[in-house]
């Protein structure tokens, strides 16, 4: 039982620190862009909800485009971090 245990919690472990989380940057608030985003502050994350209130973002070059702070280097930085749907 000992070993069966372990091995289930070296598993969940693993699984855990592969998976990667991806941020959708059409929901999330500002405190969790700024945290969760590399290269994004405060400014940036604020930035980001209120251009998306204008319409939802639909690709990291259209962020990269419309919000002010957000350049090609971060776009590059947070590729595959983000997603895009404009549903909760």
């Amino acid at each position: 039982m000992r070993f069966l245990t372990n091995a289930l919690l070296s598993a969940s472990i693993l699984l855990f620190a592969s998976t990667s989380w991806a941020v959708n940057i059409n929901t999330a608030d500002a405190k969790t862009l700024a945290k969760e985003l590399d290269g994004v502050g405060d400014k940036t994350a604020a930035a980001i909800v209120e251009e998306r209130r204008k319409s939802p973002f639909t690709s990291i070059e259209d962020v990269d485009k419309r919000v002010k702070g957000w350049g090609k280097k971060t776009s590059e930085k947070n590729k595959g971090k983000v997603t895009f749907s404009d549903k909760q």
